[in-house]
């Protein structure tokens, strides 16, 4: 057996796995983990887009276990559910979630 000294540095300095926490803005990330933890369904059923051809506005909403928690509205699908679930995360925050 090798004693601690003779064994390669780099497997002494091995940290545990952890898993990384999403982006500080990916809310549809973040919702998903909170999702996965508590077995709550989050959803976004209600999309559209409205607008010129040139300059559409799309908006989405978020549900949480069917009930909405937020809405939102941008220049892109993406930007329409990450702004719902921003809204909905926030709500969940302050509900302690």
């Amino acid at each position: 057996s090798q004693s601690p000294s003779a064994m390669p540095a780099a497997e002494l300095h091995t940290s545990p796995v952890t898993l990384i926490p999403a982006p500080t803005g990916d809310y549809v990330s973040q919702l998903n983990m909170y999702s996965q933890r508590t077995l709550q369904k989050v959803d976004y059923p209600n999309r559209s887009c409205t607008g010129a051809a040139h300059a559409p506005i799309y908006s989405c909403s978020c549900t949480v276990s069917g009930v909405l928690y937020g809405t939102g509205i941008g220049n892109s699908a993406a930007a329409a559910k990450q702004a719902a679930a921003k809204q909905a995360f926030e709500k969940l925050k302050n509900e302690g979630a």
